[in-house]
């Protein structure tokens, strides 16, 4: 969710996808007041460009705490996160630079180009080292923020994530099959709720 720029606020926050690597998926944690920086460079080498950051820095750096946004594409995303991990991210937003062919919001007119599903964050076998949070954040939504950082203007966000939180209410499943008669009958006979 991004808390300033006030035009940028969204109730439901932005459309994304969690990574399936690090920690994104079991991490229970809230990321707050971290500034955002967007990266030109593909972050599949490291990167150390001071230029390609934006809102620019300065001569001491990037704020830490910080969130850095880079471009989809170039190389796998295991790399670009672990390349921004490195250069001290606490979490990491990866811009889609493809519209989805089922988003109405989307500023492509060219449907050929789009995607029919979502991709997903894969690991690419190496990624057992990240540490940091990672989400891929649809194209609409990572064009308005990308512009707002661009015009070197700052955003702070929230990230907000964890474990669902269970009510008093057990849930389970049985799973049977027809051929196994004895022991299904059994046990079933044997169950009270």
């Amino acid at each position: 969710m991004v808390l300033s720029p006030q035009s940028l606020y969204k109730e439901s926050g932005y459309d994304h996808k969690p990574s399936l690597f690090g920690p994104s998926m079991t991490f229970e944690s809230n990321i707050t007041n971290h500034s955002l920086y967007y990266s030109s460079n593909d972050f599949c080498q490291s990167a150390d460009d001071a230029d390609s950051f934006f809102p620019s820095i300065e001569n001491d750096g990037l704020l830490s705490p910080f969130i850095l946004m880079i471009d989809r594409g170039g190389c796998t995303f295991v790399t670009k996160v672990r390349n921004a991990q490195n250069l001290g991210a606490t979490a990491v937003l990866i811009a889609d630079n493809v519209c989805l062919c089922s988003d109405q919001e989307c500023a492509s007119e060219d449907l050929s180009s789009c995607e029919e599903q979502s991709p997903i964050m894969a690991d690419d076998g190496s990624g057992s080292d990240i540490r940091i949070p990672s989400f891929l954040l649809w194209k609409p939504g990572a064009d308005l923020i990308k512009s707002e950082l661009i015009n070197n203007n700052p955003v702070q966000l929230e990230i907000t994530f964890g474990l669902p939180t269970p009510s008093d209410r057990v849930e389970y499943e049985l799973w049977t099959i027809p051929t196994n008669e004895v022991s299904t009958f059994n046990f079933i006979s044997h169950l009270h709720c």
